[in-house]
């Protein structure tokens, strides 16, 4: 049953306490907006705090900055998740009518011991997160009537990182952890033991420069100190979905950032995301209305645009106030030039091992957003295809801090190029050694390619493994490539011709490939560099077909029959 806001009487005072009280337990936003007197508010803050009342919470609110995120998700939220359900309170709900499932939801929910983690990049603001929390519990007149029960004596723990209201006794509870606990990315987190987690703005412009001209290895470090907090839960805390209450709160702020990590590795989580300029979402359905409009308008957003645009680029505003990584616009490689490929068997009726089950690359077409069987292109027998392994080292200078291995196949009758088998991470030469072996063992072929550089570095590496497994030997044939950024940049933007031509075709399983493919010239460039390399080494075999194609021609030419007039 849908809670309906009480009227708030203005001749009982203990009416009026009451009406305010059922009020908040029952909807964060009336708290944040009334008790808590955060009068700006509006439509799209009403919408984000239905979004954040689940006692089964493991959400990352993608939100423009300057739109209160923190002021719903982090202090309104932590405080609401420690106001008491009392028996008072479950029998004034339970007699307007409020049934069972409504007062179990509301004792889930509200916590007078809870214990909640709350973090942010840096500690000054975290501190200042806390102070916010402070004024409420000393000075807010309304809920210190209204809540008076949680109110917190002089001799209770309260500093800048723990703060300890009053608590019920009667239940159980943890005295090692406060209300509210306060850490800045980083910082050390043993001793405390939480039933909810609230991550707010942990990315920074540090990590950004980090991850978008460095080796990300700033943005590593976040992501790892973000599942390090997840240690902190009480086991006793776990919901349904197997983690205590986690939101994650923030914009994007570039490729492989923070919340990117979590989309891919991390499915307990769902992402609400929105952008200022609207179109986002079923609540926002028309780009060009912002979600915003009481104090974003789209005029302002232009101006701020402006404001933000650097060297030409308005990457700042587009992380920030759009929650993209890159524009459409922007993007150098179309959506509608991408080409996918399904792989299917011969022969299914078969067992896999019976060689007349051979792998067949069936072709997809995208109808009405989903991709179908392409019933105009043939299935192809994979084994006619010219192979390809290419080896790609890592380089944190030109923003390539994975190790890249591919195989790549090549139909010369259409001049289309296959991505067959794709690898990225960052292995130790050993395990990489491991990949590449594997990988031409199960396509047959006893050589890769790799770069001048690559190649020196593997030496070693290579010799010794043919040493001691002679019948697996690999020779490496070196890619004549000038690996400057320069060099690399020119390499992945002469891919566009072979994509435009929709000569190119990969699997839908190389999400590394697609992520790189959508968000370029704005985002990664390890596998496009890799894909690049393909071209060069298929020289060969399209040279060898031309000459072919001419000797054919002159040879048709010189055995022709004379006509009438001498042809």
């Amino acid at each position: 049953m849908k809670w309906e806001l009480l009227p708030i009487p203005n001749d009982d005072a203990q009416g009026w306490k009451d009406a305010v009280r059922l009020n908040s337990l029952a909807s964060l936003f009336f708290f944040a907006n009334f008790v808590l007197k955060k009068a700006r508010l509006a439509a799209l803050h009403w919408y984000i705090c239905s979004r954040l009342e689940s006692d089964d919470l493991h959400l990352v609110l993608e939100m423009p900055m300057s739109s209160f995120k923190s002021t719903c998700g982090a202090e309104a939220l932590s405080i609401w998740w420690a106001l008491p359900f009392t028996n008072r309170d479950e029998d004034l709900m339970g007699a307007l009518g409020y049934g069972d499932d409504n007062l179990a939801l509301m004792h889930r929910l509200h916590q007078q011991n809870a214990r909640t983690l709350v973090t942010h990049e840096t500690s000054a603001r975290v501190v200042s997160m806390g102070k916010a929390i402070d004024d409420h519990y000393l000075h807010n007149d309304i809920f210190r009537f209204v809540f008076s029960d949680v109110i917190p004596s002089n001799d209770t723990q309260w500093n800048n990182h723990s703060k300890m209201h009053k608590r019920d006794r009667s239940k159980r509870m943890d005295l090692t952890t406060a209300t509210y606990e306060f850490r800045s990315v980083g910082q050390a987190l043993q001793g405390i033991h939480v039933d909810g987690i609230i991550n707010d703005d942990s990315v920074g412009r540090a990590a950004q420069e980090n991850m978008l001209q460095g080796d990300g290895s700033i943005m590593d470090d976040t992501y790892r100190w973000w599942k390090q907090t997840t240690t902190r839960f009480d086991p006793i805390a776990f919901t349904r979905s197997g983690i205590g209450k986690q939101l994650v709160i923030g914009n994007r702020w570039g490729h492989a950032d923070l919340n990117s990590r979590i989309r891919a590795n991390h499915p307990e989580f769902e992402f609400e995301t929105h952008d200022a300029e609207g179109g986002c979402c079923a609540e926002h359905p028309v780009h060009g209305i912002p979600i915003f409009p009481e104090e974003w308008t789209m005029e302002r957003l232009k101006k701020q645009k402006e404001t933000l645009e650097h060297d030409g680029k308005g990457y700042d505003y587009i992380a920030f106030y759009r929650n993209k990584t890159s524009l459409p616009e922007d993007a150098l490689f179309k959506p509608e030039w991408q080409r996918k490929y399904i792989c299917a068997e011969a022969r299914p009726d078969l067992p896999a091992s019976d060689f007349r089950n051979f792998l067949l690359l069936r072709h997809l077409t995208k109808q009405d957003d989903e991709w179908i069987p392409d019933s105009q292109i043939p299935d192809l027998n994979a084994g006619v295809l010219h192979h390809r392994l290419i080896v790609v080292l890592a380089d944190t200078k030109r923003r390539r801090p994975d190790h890249v291995v591919l195989v790549a196949g090549y139909e010369p009758e259409q001049d289309w190029i296959y991505l067959l088998k794709l690898e990225v991470g960052k292995f130790m030469f050993g395990e990489l050694l491991d990949v590449i072996y594997k990988l031409a063992q199960q396509r047959g072929l006893s050589e890769f390619y790799a770069s001048k550089e690559a190649k020196d570095a593997l030496r070693f590496y290579v010799d010794e493994r043919n040493r001691r497994d002679k019948k697996n030997a690999l020779d490496v044939f070196e890619l004549e490539a000038d690996d400057s950024e320069s060099a690399q940049s020119l390499r992945i933007e002469s891919l566009q011709s072979l994509f435009k031509g929709k000569q190119f075709w990969c699997h839908p399983s190389f999400k590394e490939f697609f992520a790189e493919y959508e968000a370029y010239p704005g985002g990664p460039v390890e596998v496009l560099n890799a894909v690049g390399m393909i071209p060069s080494t298929l020289e060969g075999i399209r040279r060898k077909d031309l000459s072919e194609w001419v000797l054919a021609q002159q040879q048709a030419f010189a055995s022709r029959g004379a006509g009438h007039g001498g042809y």
